[in-house]
């Protein structure tokens, strides 16, 4: 690196990498990319509408980050955004494990499903607008384009292992959500 990154600074780049890989693990390359078979595994029957639902959750992502990253300070929107993300995931597991049966109707499973997913969707959306705000602050101008290269680099290696994980887990609802919360807690 550059000899103006302090100890400091390299232990907050570990922990910064480690934010990045937990969420395109979990998110962009985990539940996005499998959240059409992880909704039919689970029994919905209309899986691309749940999907365009849980796609369009991005927006409120957006908009809370845009809302509140100026009021509160980066770090607390960003711890606040991945413990709801985890939050949300372990609902979402809780739903689906349950599935359809424990509940009156399908129509409230599915609601449920979807609106678990969503809420998931829209706090790792703000999450991932947050962690790009918070980790080139602490970095001199001079290395601040090489540490976000470097964090990106390290989040397509959990692309990769996501790929993995998850489509080994794709036919158990549960275990997969519950990987994907305990990884938001990373």
């Amino acid at each position: 690196f550059h000899a103006a990154l302090s100890h400091a600074s390299f232990l907050l780049f570990e922990t910064q990498v480690v934010l990045f890989l937990s969420l395109v693990f979990c998110r962009y390359y985990g539940l996005a990319t499998w959240i059409t078979v992880l909704l039919d595994s689970i029994g919905l029957t209309n899986v691309y509408s749940s999907a365009f639902l849980y796609a369009a959750a991005n927006l409120p992502g957006n908009v809370l980050v845009y809302v509140l990253i100026d009021r509160v300070s980066r770090r607390q929107l960003l711890v606040g955004s991945m413990l709801a993300a985890a939050a949300s995931a372990y609902l979402f597991a809780l739903v689906a494990t349950r599935g359809a049966a424990s509940f009156n109707s399908g129509s409230l499973f599915s609601a449920l499903v979807v609106g678990t997913a969503s809420l998931f969707n829209a706090a790792c959306t703000a999450a991932w607008n947050t962690i790009n705000c918070v980790s080139t602050e602490p970095f001199p101008t001079a290395v601040r384009a090489t540490a976000l290269g470097v964090l990106a680099a390290c989040g397509r290696l959990g692309s990769v292992a996501a790929m993995f994980v998850n489509g080994s887990l794709q036919r158990d609802p549960g275990a997969l959500l519950a990987v994907t919360a305990v990884a938001m807690l990373l």
